[in-house]
């Protein structure tokens, strides 16, 4: 076996001298005499590759030169003339913060009782505030001082009044809180409605296919027009036997007219809804 294109330094590896190639003389098969190579070792020649192959990769060798000008160029590194994208830039505001000085030429002019006086002030900055105000014209107050004072009593402001802005919309706040309550109790209790409704449709109705539940339908209703058919008939029953037995009844004829015609036109009407249902439906109305 034999590396070409390069000329490397590795212990497998040794130097033919005139060709310029490097065999691989160090893998221990191949370094043992030729007869352990043909009757000893069994090695498949493959299986001997890909071990050299193997040891290579995990311990690749020192090239010296490349003989390959073709293997050179893709070893070759491609070099990274693409721009490196900017991170995006901070948004800035515009505060009017002074910078920080360097050197006070207040403090150097000032008396030992004016530095006491400004010392005392560091810890209230509503005095600090106030001294500024009364010392406007004072030659020694730099503009920067003036400037981050105003700056600060400005926010200070700002935040008070957005918390005023707030604390005036907490009623509106706590009313909508209130009412967005109430409508989720009437959605709960809408949805459990339509759960009982739905226990109830699957009750009446089963788990059925479409086509069935009209034939149920129709069986139900041929139950409730033979109830009207009996109940209008012992209505106009009943009137005739209170008629023939007692001659002091109190029903007249009138009322019992209207009163067998409400009975009777129910069951009329349950008839028409099923003979309606029945031609409508696409197979036959099963019948009890």
């Amino acid at each position: 076996m034999t590396l070409i294109g390069v000329k490397a330094l590795h212990p497998w590896l040794q130097d033919t001298g005139k060709t310029g190639l490097n065999r691989v003389m160090g893998y221990p098969p191949i370094a043992s005499t030729e007869d352990y190579w043909n009757n000893t070792c069994k090695i498949l020649l493959g299986t001997a590759v890909n071990q050299v192959i193997t040891h290579l990769q995990l311990n690749p060798p020192t090239i010296l030169l490349f003989t390959d000008k073709s293997l050179e160029k893709l070893q070759q590194k491609p070099s990274h003339t693409q721009d490196v994208p900017r991170p995006p830039e901070e948004e800035t505001f515009d505060i009017p913060i002074p910078q920080i000085p360097s050197s006070f030429p207040e403090l150097d002019t000032m008396t030992l009782v004016e530095v006491k006086e400004a010392l005392a002030l560091l810890d209230n900055n509503e005095s600090i505030h106030t001294w500024l105000v009364t010392n406007t014209k004072n030659s020694k107050i730099s503009a920067g001082m003036k400037t981050l004072d105003k700056f600060h009593h400005e926010l200070v402001e700002n935040n008070c009044n957005t918390a005023k802005n707030h604390l005036s919309q907490q009623d509106d706040l706590w009313t909508l809180y209130s009412t967005v309550q109430t409508q989720q109790q009437q959605v709960s209790a809408t949805h459990e409605q339509i759960r009982q409704l739905s226990m109830t449709h699957a009750e009446l109705f089963g788990i059925r296919s479409p086509e069935e539940q009209p034939r149920r339908i129709v069986r139900k209703l041929r139950g409730a027009e033979r109830e009207a058919f009996v109940q209008s008939e012992e209505y106009g029953n009943h009137w005739l036997n209170d008629d023939d037995t007692t001659s002091t009844s109190t029903t007249t004829t009138d009322d019992f007219i209207q009163g067998f015609m409400a009975t009777r036109k129910l069951y009329h009407t349950r008839a028409a809804t099923i003979e309606r249902l029945s031609s409508t439906s696409t197979g036959n109305v099963v019948s009890n």
